[in-house]
């Protein structure tokens, strides 16, 4: 007689179920905790563990997402947040959000590998090691939070970052008008102006005595003008971060930083880098270290306390509660 169960070539168990041998031939059962999900009349072909059902079956963080594998189970940090995990072959083990860099305890980790990981997969890349890359919200490879690079195929190094504000009025002499297609991140229009915006202000800085230092600019968001000032009703007003190299004792001085750039745009007529998108013409009145009282302090205007005027939702001025007025005078 012919015992199938002594060879996997004999049988088409699931490799996490047992062989049974019997006198017509053999039959099979999945092993504990697995679960079979064969067909009706086949147990044992298809044992299953789902061990993202259950927290102590895996080591995701409690930050990270947790998809079941036909053998196993992966983690993906979710979005807001970076892998630290020790092991790149194991990734999802520690997330730690973007913002702000918290202090992980050491793991000691066993790994069976015996050549080191030069890259590991996030999304639909692998993020190189080598250049400190770490995998954000799962989906892309980028720098810890206060390093930076000047090209997507740099080594990241520790940067100052100093964040502004300019509002971007027309590009090719067109105006240009703020919709919902520039709030998202993800939005075509939204990757194509803002890599526009980089490579063009990093020409500005290119003419500037801080050239040396400057590494790149990271646009945290575009939003519309009239959350900053109520008058402003064109145009897009770009919130980024200027990065630079830091050198001990040498901080970048943010009104320097202000007063160089304004100057290269003003020798361009206001053209980021004399390149096809341009700026407003009062940008100075987004300039960090001109006081405020200059510009006003209600979206950018200034309420008229002889009117009996107050500012209502931070950017615009109108009558108190229970008050009304026949006209603007």
């Amino acid at each position: 007689m012919i015992n199938e169960c002594e060879s996997s070539n004999l049988n088409d168990c699931d490799k996490n179920a047992n062989c049974i041998d019997t006198a017509g031939g053999y039959e099979c059962a999945c092993r504990s905790p697995y679960h079979d999900e064969g067909p009706s009349g086949q147990p044992g072909r298809i044992c299953r563990l789902n061990e993202c059902l259950n927290p102590q079956r895996n080591t995701c963080d409690g930050n990270a997402d947790c998809r079941d594998l036909d053998y196993g189970y992966t983690c993906t940090c979710r979005h807001g947040f970076y892998d630290q995990s020790p092991n790149p072959a194991e990734p999802g083990r520690i997330c730690l959000e973007f913002q702000q860099e918290q202090h992980i305890e050491r793991v000691e980790v066993t790994t069976l590998q015996t050549k080191p990981i030069n890259d590991f997969p996030c999304g639909r890349d692998n993020c190189i090691k080598a250049r400190g890359e770490v995998c954000i919200s799962g989906e892309y490879c980028d720098c810890r939070p206060g390093e930076g690079r000047s090209a997507s195929t740099g080594k990241c190094q520790p940067v100052q970052e100093t964040p502004l504000e300019i509002r971007v009025v027309s590009r090719d002499q067109r105006p240009l008008m703020y919709s919902t297609e520039f709030g998202s991140q993800k939005s075509p229009s939204y990757v194509e102006i803002v890599e526009l915006f980089q490579k063009n202000i990093a020409r500005t800085f290119g003419g500037t005595s801080l050239a040396p230092r400057y590494v790149n600019t990271k646009v945290d968001y575009i939003t519309h003008p009239k959350t900053k000032n109520s008058s402003w009703d064109q145009g897009l007003l770009f919130k980024y971060e200027v990065q630079t190299t830091k050198v001990q004792n040498q901080p970048i001085d943010e009104c320097e930083l202000w007063k160089q750039m304004q100057a290269s745009l003003d020798r361009t007529n206001g053209a980021i880098g004399g390149g096809s998108l341009r700026v407003a013409s009062d940008t100075d009145l987004l300039n960090p270290c001109k006081q405020q009282e200059e510009w006003g302090n209600c979206g950018g205007v200034s309420c008229k306390e002889h009117l009996k005027e107050i500012c209502i939702a931070g950017h615009v001025c109108g009558c108190p509660d229970g008050m009304k007025r026949k006209d603007s005078n």
